[in-house]
């Protein structure tokens, strides 16, 4: 993986840390940047996948994983999201934007071949990265808690993951 890959990985990773640290974030606006997240990464496996026998296929795995990730948000957060999200929107919009910057820097310069086996490894890997983010989210819901300790360890357990994934090609 390239430096620039990894610089953006830990920029984009730094995000709900800081809007932990100087905005106040709750785990619902964690997660609600989490699903934001998910959406950017299916975009750009799409995009990577397009005119390839996978992307039906990934297409449906990702929209439901969209969905669950909307449906637990909805179900557990809905009160707090309708609360949060007026003072959340300018920081969620610069994260978004950053985080889309990031995934647009890691699949620019991290994925070129374009063999159909290839292919599959891209989309087991990112479809576990996704998997990985998910668990983040019901660690994050069981533990139910808005302490400051909980949503460190969410994002540490997140981060780690996903390095490891994008690192180590995992």
């Amino acid at each position: 993986m390239s430096k620039i890959s990894i610089a953006a990985l830990a920029i984009s990773n730094a995000i709900p840390l800081l809007g932990v640290l100087l905005y106040d974030w709750t785990v619902s606006g964690v997660l609600l940047l989490y699903f934001i997240e998910t959406l950017i990464i299916g975009f750009f496996i799409t995009l990577r996948l397009r005119k390839s026998e996978l992307m039906p296929g990934f297409i449906i795995v990702s929209l439901f994983f969209a969905i669950i990730h909307g449906i637990f948000l909805f179900i557990f957060f809905e009160d707090k999201l309708v609360q949060e999200i007026g003072p959340l929107s300018h920081t969620l919009i610069i994260g978004s934007i950053i985080l889309f910057a990031s995934n647009a820097i890691y699949h620019f310069f991290n994925y070129k071949n374009t063999e159909l086996e290839h292919k599959r490894k891209f989309v087991a890997r990112h479809i576990k990265r996704i998997q990985i983010l998910h668990l983040t989210i019901i660690i994050g819901v069981a533990l139910f808690s808005d302490s400051l300790i909980t949503l460190l360890i969410m994002i540490a357990i997140k981060t780690l993951f996903d390095m490891k994934l994008r690192t180590t090609g995992q």
